[in-house]
């Protein structure tokens, strides 16, 4: 079983939420889901959506063709429409939107869809697209989205304008009514990301309605979980398996898609785990630090790694090109450092929320001068953790600066992974050849057989 679902609308109006609900809610039910988040580099206003893959197995990667379509604006309907194949979720009051009048949409897809229309005999309304959707055998369910939030609006005692934030959650809950599973785990999910009790009645109330509002048309049933699961973005299995592989120090400048590693380890600077020798329960401090500039982010990472902790920084393209400098400095003076390097859209400032492969002969030869460094690419979710522990390990067994490369669409996808294939029980740390007992002659730059310089703290 393989369903592919997409969500859209205007950035800032609940999509990546609702998505991160509905995922939720899926993968409490037993399902494997993998998400992929698309954004626009502004902070509200333009298109975004986010496209969900569930399956009763493991699922790596997303697909562009899009099963359900669940839109609660008309801009997503229009941009979407010719990529879903079996059903369109839209809301009824909008069937009179011409696509010329969305105010955000780029003159140049609008022109797009008007063309590919008229050219079929249709005009250029929502309601056309629900016609034309209609004669390729795709199930359009007009949903009355006005009338849900007056009824929550009156339940929940709360003004309109307020209620209104919660028409994402009534595309969920419509998309979730498909389904056919108990509403108890979308329920649980809604709860799990809505704190506050006003909310939580005001979505769920929402939800619920968006599920009366459709029939069952891809009936589920709950599949008992037998494994441990987690379930992760890049950003976020790259900040774990750099906990994981002892990091002490992280720093840091405000970049997309980095930032987003660096703000999960802020909020995880205290991490609880049991030493697998005594079973005593210790905790471990990791020190982030948010830097004036990437050149003092990468400064700072190599000051760290000089005093024997295991230091990192995160950063894209244009972050990268600034820290080249202190990337010679520690290539030259044999400093274990390891920079996460999220790649984006190039060149120059470039496409900041767009994925790209391009940045590897970059990476291969940056800096001035010649100096050994190395570069892995992560290629999952999974590869991203355990790449966050190698990356430590090759740093400080070959004293070298380490780059590890996740593209953006890593970065920000979502997958529920089952724990077992982190191999946690595996990952071990490799510090090296360290002196913990310097002789008085020591020398830290030392010509040696092996050509790894000896190193003391």
């Amino acid at each position: 079983m393989r369903l592919n679902w997409l969500i859209g609308g205007q950035q800032g109006s609940g999509v990546d939420t609702s998505a991160l609900v509905f995922g939720n809610a899926l993968a409490s039910a037993g399902y494997y889901i993998y998400g992929n988040r698309e954004y626009y580099s502004n902070i509200k206003g333009r298109h975004s959506y986010f496209a969900l893959t569930i399956s009763d197995k493991r699922v790596r990667s997303f697909s562009f063709t899009v099963d359900i379509l669940a839109t609660f604006d008309a801009e997503t309907l229009f941009q979407h429409f010719t990529e879903v194949k079996k059903v369109v979720i839209y809301n009824k009051s909008l069937e009179g939107t011409k696509v010329e009048y969305v105010q955000n949409m780029e003159p140049e897809i609008a022109e797009k869809v008007v063309s590919f229309l008229k050219e079929r005999g249709y005009g250029s309304t929502v309601r056309d697209v629900v016609e034309y959707l209609k004669s390729k055998g795709v199930n359009a369910i007009g949903v009355d989205y006005d009338g849900i939030m007056r009824k929550v609006a009156e339940e929940v005692k709360l003004p309109l304008s307020v209620v209104e934030r919660g028409k994402n959650t009534i595309a969920i809950g419509a998309s979730y009514g498909l389904l056919g599973l108990g509403k108890g785990y979308l329920e649980s999910a809604i709860r799990n990301v809505f704190k506050n009790e006003t909310f939580v009645k005001l979505n769920t109330m929402s939800a619920e309605l968006g599920m009366e509002s459709v029939p069952v048309m891809f009936p589920l049933k709950e599949i008992p979980v037998k494994k441990e699961r987690v379930q992760l973005d890049g950003n976020t299995a790259v900040a774990i398996g750099k906990i994981y592989g002892g990091l002490g120090f992280q720093s840091f400048y405000p970049i997309s898609p980095a930032s987003d590693e660096s703000v999960y380890m802020q909020a995880h600077q205290e991490v609880w785990y049991v030493d697998p020798k005594t079973g005593d329960k210790r905790k471990k401090t990791v020190v982030v630090v948010q830097a004036e500039d990437e050149l003092s982010a990468i400064n700072m990472a190599i000051g760290a790694s000089l005093t024997g902790v295991r230091a990192a920084t995160a950063t894209s393209g244009p972050g990268f090109s600034l820290m080249t400098e202190g990337v010679t400095w520690a290539g030259m003076n044999e400093a274990p450092v390891v920079i996460t390097y999220y790649i984006r859209g190039g060149p120059a400032t470039g496409q900041p929320t767009r994925t790209s492969q391009a940045d590897l002969f970059f990476v291969m030869n940056a800096g001035h001068g010649e100096f050994p460094r190395i570069v892995i690419a992560s290629g999952d979710h999974v590869e991203a953790f355990q790449d966050a522990v190698w990356a430590f390990n090759l740093a400080e067994r070959y004293q070298t600066p380490v780059i590890h490369f996740v593209e953006k669409a890593i970065a920000n996808a979502y997958s529920v992974i089952d724990l077992e294939e982190l191999g946690l029980d595996k990952l071990r740390a490799d510090r090296g050849d360290v002196l913990l007992s310097p002789p008085p002659d020591y020398a830290r730059f030392k010509i040696t057989d092996t050509g790894i310089s000896p190193r003391a703290f």
